[in-house]
């Protein structure tokens, strides 16, 4: 907001950056149960495709940047009803995003206030894009090739090398 790149891109952007925040997330949940908490912190997250009205609302007292709408009520119904650490999608947002994850269909959730029932979808996981992970190896050996020192081995640079593939196939087959 205010710019927008389209309702389709909107939401696979709105997707890319919940999945995002989700790896995040695990990462920092392993960190503090290493650290001592025994549950630590979850998110649950609704995404929803629609129109709906941003911008500074209230008077001159209080004015608060805000996000409103039938749309955001159907959106916080949806993080409502995702799973602990889950996403859970609307089908307008998942007829934009279905070539990125692979998801399972939940029921419809009738909300009260909203005059239909919500066709809901909580991802289970990322898609594979090949493309991405060719490029992604291709750049990454680069990077390696860089930091590699220039009196090692050839021996040893080819075992780095090694080692980082094995490290990104392992980070992508998670996927």
């Amino acid at each position: 907001d205010p710019n927008t790149n389209g309702e389709r891109q909107d939401a696979r952007d709105c997707l890319e950056m919940a999945l995002s925040m989700q790896e995040k997330m695990k990462l920092l949940q392993n960190k503090w149960q290493n650290e001592g908490f025994s549950e630590p912190f979850q998110i649950r997250i609704g995404i929803n495709t629609g129109y709906c009205n941003v911008g500074n609302f209230g008077s001159a007292q209080r004015l608060t940047y805000t996000i409103i709408g039938g749309e955001v009520n159907v959106t916080q119904r949806l993080e409502g009803n995702a799973d602990p650490n889950g996403i859970l999608m609307s089908y307008e947002t998942f007829a934009h995003t279905q070539d990125m994850v692979e998801v399972e269909e939940r029921k419809k959730i009738k909300m009260k206030g909203i005059n239909k029932e919500v066709k809901s979808f909580a991802v289970t996981k990322r898609k594979l894009n090949i493309k991405k992970t060719k490029n992604m190896k291709k750049t990454i050996n680069k990077a390696d090739n860089l930091n590699i020192v220039n009196n090692e081995k050839i021996e040893e640079r080819v075992l780095k090398i090694e080692q980082n593939i094995k490290l990104i196939l392992k980070k992508i087959s998670k996927f």
